[in-house]
């Protein structure tokens, strides 16, 4: 948002411009002072990923931070994890304004198929 102010430059009297610039009032001057404020809100989130391997084989990997959830455009909690070597997989989602559990999946990682790069592709 940004707030505009104009001043004259020989005695700082407010001014309201109008289309032709006529001398200052109080001291006659042409001169102005433009003044501009802005301000912003920068809001920064952060996530962390990890994998877990032994001798070159992964044994889990998994998500932990905000996610921006693409449907709402809202920042969310996700948490996920992967657990290859237990075959257990763990996602849940929750809105850190409200805590409302926004999506909750527990399963076998054998029998999680079909979602993220293992999606059908839309025809067209």
């Amino acid at each position: 948002m940004a707030d505009v102010s104009v001043v004259c430059g020989g005695c700082k009297q407010p001014i309201v411009e109008e289309s032709d610039r006529q001398p200052c009032s109080g001291c006659g001057s042409n001169v102005r002072e433009f003044s501009v404020a802005i301000a912003l809100t920068l809001s920064m989130h952060d996530s962390l990923r990890f994998k877990h391997k032994r001798n070159g084989e992964l044994l889990a990997e998994g998500f932990s931070g905000e996610d921006l959830h693409r449907k709402t455009g809202k920042w969310m909690t996700k948490n996920r994890v992967l657990d290859h070597e237990n075959d257990a997989y763990l996602e849940v989602v929750t809105d850190p304004v409200t805590s409302v559990e926004i999506h909750h999946c527990e399963e076998p990682l054998s029998k999680h198929t079909g979602h993220g790069s293992n999606r059908k592709k839309r025809a067209g």
